[in-house]
């Protein structure tokens, strides 16, 4: 095979601010064959990369740079091999563009940059000055919460019934959640939490996540350190509550947007699947759908892709109510993939960029 040649332009590194045309960042520094390394490649693997390459600065950008030319020499090499048009190399790069799609349509709906007020700071300090036991009923839909709910209310004992409807290993025995500060449960459990009378019950709450029952048994002071010892830590938390509030509401409103229902007996349908070892028994499995949308369906052809997908994680093959959560999330993983190209998402810079530096980094 022909070696690639190879030239660096140091001199780019100082002069490329003085430039007089065109973007100064996409300047070449180094150059393999037909792939260029970029100041813009430059400056971005740098960063965060300094202990990597230390001693004097021109030593370090000397060391560095020599190491993208051999990465960069590492995948013209592949490319002539025909690595990256291998199909396993080719599904990986699909897969890496669908998770960074999703990871940008959630930055969109819910921006990481979300405004945090002082008074929310101070709020959240006051909330955390005291701990919470509590106990917890769940279901996945309303009737099956109203069922629950009519139970506890008819006098049976609240721990019976949580063991009844809970799934197994979700929550302590009795439905125990054990000791909880105000601040980490998503509303309105999050609400309940801090205002229900102790031994009452809360409830049905509904989340993006199912129905909910709430009993506090107990409520005790807990120590904390001073605000502004706090303030970062804080500022973090409430911000990542309201992302969560956000993007929940955000996500729904897709769902019903794209009007995503499972179809019938779908639920059974991937119980035996898992029970016959993750084989199709019956009909189609190329048109059999399990779930359906405006301009899609998750079929038990994409069941079987999942399951034999060392990457996915598999649903409990004799829990109904957990394979009916990982069905649903699987379909709703599709919609929200289709979500961020019908946005164009796929064609963002970001995106690209991406996709690009972690695909090259399979190669290599």
């Amino acid at each position: 095979m022909t070696r690639a040649p190879i030239r660096a332009s140091f001199a780019v590194l100082v002069l490329w601010s003085l430039a007089g045309c065109g973007d100064p960042m996409q300047q070449p520094v180094a150059q393999v064959g037909t792939r260029s390394v970029t100041v813009e490649d430059f400056v971005r693997i740098a960063r965060g990369n300094e202990m990597q390459y230390p001693g004097e600065a021109a030593a370090a950008k000397d060391s560095l740079l020599r190491d993208l030319m051999i990465r960069e020499a590492m995948l013209v090499a592949a490319s002539a091999r025909g690595v990256d048009q291998h199909p396993d190399a080719l599904r990986y790069r699909r897969v890496l563009e669908e998770q960074a799609m999703q990871r940008e349509l959630r930055d969109m709906l819910a921006p990481p940059d979300v405004g945090v007020s002082e008074a929310e700071l101070h709020e959240m300090h006051r909330w955390r000055s005291e701990s919470v036991h509590a106990q917890i009923i769940y279901a996945l839909d309303e009737s099956t919460m109203r069922e629950a709910a009519s139970m506890v209310a008819a006098g049976e004992p609240f721990e019976a019934v949580a063991d009844r409807f809970n799934f197994p290993g979700m929550l302590g025995a009795g439905g125990d959640a054990g000791w909880a500060t105000p601040g980490q449960l998503m509303q309105p459990l999050d609400d309940a939490l801090r205002h229900l009378p102790i031994g009452s019950v809360g409830g049905p709450y509904r989340t993006g996540q199912g129905w909910f029952l709430m009993r506090v048994l107990e409520r005790r002071p807990q120590e904390q350190m001073p605000f502004e010892l706090q303030r970062a830590g804080l500022e973090q938390l409430v911000r990542q509550r309201k992302q969560r509030e956000i993007y929940s509401r955000e996500v729904e409103r897709i769902k019903r947007a794209y009007d995503v229902k499972p179809v019938f007996a779908s639920t059974q349908r991937v119980y035996q699947v898992l029970r016959d070892g993750g084989q199709a028994t019956q009909g189609d499995p190329n048109h059999e759908p399990l779930v359906v949308w405006r301009g899609g369906q998750y079929t038990v052809a994409d069941l079987i892709q999942d399951l034999d997908d060392p990457g996915t994680d598999k649903p409990p093959a004799s829990v109904m109510p957990a394979i009916e959560v990982w069905l649903e999330t699987r379909a709703l993983t599709r919609v929200l993939s289709t979500e961020a190209r019908r946005r164009h998402l796929h064609e963002s810079p970001r995106v690209r960029r991406e996709v690009s530096d972690q695909f090259d980094n399979y190669l290599t």
